[in-house]
Formats: structure tokens, C-alpha cells, sequence
């Protein structure tokens, strides 16, 4: 199948002038403003190679319709194993491989109109051969004919058609390189390995060299051949004991990998000097494959650097140590140790003593951090036996229990008012507490409890109150928490962290209830704009509830017809969850201590603190 499309696509070629007719192809012929051009990659390789690509590329195809073209190589260099069309194609291009093994490929391809976008026509892959040359290695490409997209299908002249051939170009192998290792190692050192190694063969088949070294300072105890072979190397160790090996290899063809040629084991004597103690190659004859003389040699001689020998006392025991001087609680000691195998005296330090501080007495510590109310305090001793300074702390202070707060009701005697210690503290702060305490103040708080006339109700209290439905208002309650130091209000409390017992009288004239109806009483509590039922306990003509939060109150009650008899009510309780402290606005602190300095003294009706 793939034979009868390029022979028709060759044919298309020529042709090209009828299809173009028959399909009304464009009358005007376009052409490039530069020649249209073939070229082939060049590129880098290395004998042996494989999978090496080379490219065929066209450039300013301007109106190309047409094209056919071969690309030929030397076979015995280069072996083709692949090849196939690259991104430039006119219509469905077909590349003809059938002559590839003898470095030879067809290529053809045409279309009825004409392309301009440049790109590549075709990618080969090649395996460099042992035979490969140095330098290129030629890929050629030979336009066979060219036509343009025109409706006569013109064709493209070969004066207007620039060709540039490729290849894979191999390096000019380096300098055949033999040397020799620098390595390092110390007086009476043994077993320290030497390599002669062997670089850019390229093409070497026979080699001989000698290596020689000082006697004196390095005994030669054992020559291997290495890794690197031409054939069978023979390596001379007759005159070893003299400083002297010799090495020989040859073999019928060329090889071009580099290795160690040969490896010497040397013992280094303890008469062999600091620094470098040579060990020289001299190469005495080098053949390529073809047994011409290689003449581009490099040596590289090397040595045994020998550097003073170091010993890590692996002999000396833990138990060879002896102290030489005793640690105490601020030095530490020294103890001392003979090697057995270089004879130098090894020191290590002695941990200084621990001290236990046990001469320390309470008497010896000193404030040096008072403690409050919310920190520890901090004392310090200095240690009599090892001068160091020792610390404690002091525990936090703590509010004597007898300086909680005064509790202190005035208003109205009809209500009656029950309020839990620990108020003071609980809407105190930190810094308010210590100034109390540190100024031996006491706090008291007082509660005022007042019926109020409606007109006297702040407007937004008295129309919450009074939105709350199907109630009437029998009386409005002003409750205020204000705490005071030594008598003078200090801050107004509007919420405390527990709650305060209030009992209420009912007014006499409300407990008249018309016939057929009962009447229910409440108690409703506007707090930050939100008015609440707070269903007291009601025992007889009185009212019982308890709250956490202070502003207007009233008394409330309902008339609803009597269906069954009055049975007692069970209250349900206003609010069963604590409330975090809350308070009005608040003295700064600064001012509020200088005000306690200055009231310090002043007789007032409140108990003192003890």
C-alpha cells in the first residue's frame, strides 16, 4: 500500500498543473521573497552512539505545493533506524524507508494549494559505528523537484532552491593521558593504593610504560593489572624490591575506554619524609589500531603525601585516668592518662561539684521582689559554699477573710433585701484589689432600693415595660448596686456575678380582686433595653426573686377569669445561668489610688479591716 502512494504522490508532482485546473485552483503565482531552503542538522556525537536524530529542515516555503527529495549517508559509518515525517507536511507525506539499510530515503509530498509556515520535513535516527570518523560524518539531502501551489503547478527552478548537508560530527579525540594518583597517608602507614590510569584512548592497541618510586620511603607489596585492558596486560614485579614495575598490553584493534591500568599497593616507611614522596610513570611506547606510533602522550605523576602520624589512643581505658587536681564547687578538676601506644599524656576535665545548698538558712534570703495580689514575690540567699545566688518565691498575697465588704441597704422599707458576701471582690479588679489592700481600705457595698413615680422611669424603661402585653404597672422599682472605699462611691455595678434576694410588698389596694377573676403578679426587670418576666415566688402578699443585674423594675400583675380554684404557683426561675461580672463606668485606676491615699484615715461608719 505504502509503495502505490509514493509512486502516486511522485507522479502528483508532475501533474500538479491538470488537478489544479480541474479543482479551479488560484491563477496567481506566489513567490517566496527568499529562496526556499533545505538543510540537515549537524550535531555532536560519540563513536558507539546510539539514537542520535538528525533533522531535515525547510525554511521559506513561500507557495510550495510540491516536493520531493533523498537523503543519503555512508552506511558503514551511520546506521539508519528509524525514520519518520516531522511537523512540516503539504498534504499526507510518505517517507520511503525500503533503501534505508543501503543509507538511503525517499521523501514526497504534494497538495492543490500552497503552504508558507516553515517547519521539519523529516527525523532520522542514526547509531554512530565503530567505523565513524573523526569530524563529520555527512548526511546529504538532494532535492529531486519542487513545485508550486499554482494551477499550472510551476515549477520551482533549482537555481532558487538552496540546499545545506548536515552530518554527526565526531570530537577530535584528546591526548592519549597516563598518570598516576596523589594520595595522602602517614609514617608507617600500610596498605595505601596507588592507581596508573589510563584516559583518552581513543584508538590505542598497544601500550608499555614503567613506574618507579623511592625505595626508601615506600615498599611496593603488591601490582594488579586494573580495569583497564587492550588484551592480556602483563605486569612486571621482578624489581619490585628495586622501585621499579613494568607493564605491557597490546591487542589487534583499538579500544577507546579509559581505566586504571595497573594498582600498587605500597607500605609507607617511617624513613619516607613530610610531603610528597613521588611515584613517576614513564610511558617507553603507545600504538594505535592501525600500529602507528602514538606520539601525543601526557604523564601525570603522582605520590604518597605522608603528613605526621596522628594516633587516636584507641588503648587508653577510662580506668588509666587519674585526677591531678580535685574539682570543686566553681573549677573544674583535671585528670591524666598516659598513651601505650605513642606515650603522650592525655588530659580531660573533672566535673565541677554539685552543690546542695545545704548551709543555706531561711535567715540568709532576702526580698527582693514583693508578692501581690496576682504575682509570687521573688527572695534570694547567696550559697556559703559555692558563692552562687539561690532563689525562692513568696507566695501571691490573699484578701484577709475579714475585710470582705460591708453590705449596706437604704430606699424603701417595704423591700426587703439579701445580699451574698464576696460582691466587692468579684467586680474588682486585679490592680483595684492590691490598692485596697495595700492601703488598708475597706469596701462596701450599698444597695439602694426605691419606688419610683412613673414620671421619674426613664422614657425607654417605662415604654419596655409597658410594651410587655396583656399586663397593668402597679408600681416601678429603682435599683441601684454602687460600691464604695471609705465611704465614697467608687464605681456602679450593673451586673454582679451572683445574685442579690429582694422580697416586695404587694400594695394592699391591689390585692382587692374582682369577683370571678384571680389576679397574677410579676415582677418585669428592663436591663440594657430588654425587659424580662421574672415570675417571683409569691408567698401571701409578698413577692420573692433574685437577679443579677440592676436598673428598673416593676411590679406587674393580670386578671384572668377563674376557672379553678387559686392554687399556689410554682415560680419558674428568672435566669439559672451565671452571669459574667459586668460594671458601669469605672474610676481610672490611677486616680482611684491617689483618692484612696488621700481617704486613709478619715473616720467612717463602716468596720475596718483588722
Amino acid at each position: 500500500m505504502k509503495k502505490i502512494k509514493a509512486s502516486v504522490l511522485a507522479v502528483v508532482l508532475t501533474v500538479l498543473a491538470v488537478v489544479g485546473g480541474v479543482l479551479g485552483l488560484n491563477n496567481v503565482t506566489v513567490k517566496a521573497a527568499d529562496p526556499l531552503k533545505l538543510s540537515v542538522d549537524t550535531v555532536d556525537a560519540t563513536k558507539g552512539q546510539k539514537s542520535v536524530q538528525v533533522a531535515v529542515n525547510l525554511e521559506n516555503p513561500g507557495n510550495l505545493g510540491g516536493l520531493q527529495l533523498e537523503v543519503t549517508w555512508d552506511k558503514e559509518a551511520l546506521q539508519a533506524t528509524e525514520a519518520v515525517a516531522g511537523d512540516f507536511f503539504l498534504a499526507d507525506p510518505v517517507v520511503n524507508t525500503e533503501r534505508m539499510a543501503e543509507g538511503f530515503i525517499g521523501y514526497a509530498d504534494a497538495r492543490s494549494s500552497g503552504k508558507d509556515t516553515s517547519g521539519k520535513v523529516m527525523i532520522i535516527t542514526f547509531d554512530v559505528l565503530d567505523a565513524a570518523k573523526v569530524g563529520v560524518n555527512p548526511v546529504n539531502v538532494k532535492v529531486l523537484s519542487a513545485a508550486l501551489g499554482d494551477k499550472d503547478a510551476t515549477p520551482i527552478p533549482a537555481s532558487d532552491i538552496v540546499t545545506t548537508n548536515g552530518g554527526i560530527t565526531l570530537p577530535e579525540p584528546g591526548p592519549l593521558k597516563v598518570s598516576v594518583d596523589t594520595v595522602e597517608a602517614t609514617q608507617g602507614q600500610k596498605g595505601v593504593e596507588v592507581a596508573v590510569n589510563v584516559e583518552n584512548p581513543g584508538n590505542l592497541a598497544g601500550l608499555q610504560f614503567e613506574v618507579t618510586w623511592n625505595k626508601e620511603a615506600l615498599k611496593a607489596t603488591n601490582a594488579v593489572a586494573g580495569d583497564f585492558k587492550l588484551a592480556a596486560p602483563e605486569v612486571n614485579t621482578e624489581r619490585m624490591a628495586e622501585g621499579f614495575i613494568g607493564y605491557a598490553d597490546a591487542h589487534e584493534t583499538g579500544v577507546d575506554a579509559s581505566g586504571r591500568a595497573v594498582i600498587i599497593t605500597f607500605d609507607v616507611l617511617n624513613a619516607a619524609q613530610l610531603g610528597a614522596n613521588p611515584v613517576e610513570v614513564k610511558v617507553t611506547s603507545a600504538a594505535d589500531g592501525d600500529a602507528q606510533a602514538i606520539t601525543k602522550i601526557e604523564t601525570v605523576q603522582g605520590a604518597v603525601n605522608v603528613k605526621e602520624s596522628v594516633c587516636n589512643h584507641p588503648n587508653v581505658k577510662d580506668s588509666d585516668y587519674k585526677v591531678t587536681k580535685e574539682p570543686t564547687y566553681t573549677e573544674e578538676g583535671i585528670a591524666e592518662a598516659v598513651c601505650p601506644d605513642c606515650g603522650q599524656t592525655l588530659t580531660r576535665p573533672v566535673d565541677k561539684l554539685v552543690c546542695e545548698h545545704k548551709n543555706i538558712k531561711d535567715s540568709d534570703y532576702v526580698v527582693v521582689k514583693q508578692p501581690t495580689l496576682s504575682e509570687e514575690g521573688l527572695e534570694e540567699a547567696t550559697c556559703p559554699d559555692c558563692g552562687q545566688k539561690v532563689t525562692r518565691p513568696i507566695d501571691k498575697l490573699e484578701r484577709p477573710s475579714d475585710s470582705n465588704e460591708n453590705i449596706v441597704v437604704d430606699g424603701d422599707a417595704d423591700i426587703k433585701v439579701d445580699v451574698p458576701s464576696g460582691v466587692a471582690d468579684n467586680n474588682l479588679t486585679k490592680e483595684e484589689q492590691e490598692a485596697i489592700l495595700n492601703n488598708g481600705a475597706d469596701t462596701t457595698v450599698k444597695v439602694d432600693v426605691n419606688k419610683v413615680d412613673e414620671n421619674n422611669v426613664p422614657k425607654a424603661d417605662k415604654d419596655a415595660i409597658q410594651a410587655v402585653p396583656d399586663i397593668k404597672v402597679a408600681a416601678f422599682i429603682d435599683i441601684k448596686v454602687t460600691l464604695q472605699v471609705e465611704g465614697f462611691d467608687v464605681k456602679t455595678i450593673t451586673q454582679t456575678a451572683s445574685k442579690i434576694a429582694f422580697t416586695v410588698q404587694i400594695p394592699a389596694d391591689l390585692l382587692v380582686v374582682p369577683e370571678g377573676y384571680v389576679r397574677e403578679f410579676n415582677i418585669v426587670r428592663v436591663h440594657n433595653g430588654i425587659a424580662e418576666m421574672l415570675n417571683p415566688t409569691r408567698n401571701g402578699d409578698q413577692l420573692s426573686f433574685a437577679s443579677d443585674k440592676f436598673s428598673t423594675y416593676a411590679i406587674v400583675y393580670s386578671d384572668k377569669v377563674a376557672t379553678t380554684p387559686d392554687e399556689p404557683t410554682t415560680p419558674t426561675p428568672d435566669d439559672n445561668k451565671p452571669s459574667a461580672p459586668q460594671t458601669g463606668d469605672t474610676l481610672p485606676i490611677a486616680l482611684f489610688v491617689l483618692m484612696l491615699a488621700g481617704i486613709v484615715g478619715i473616720a467612717v461608719t463602716s468596720k475596718k479591716r483588722a
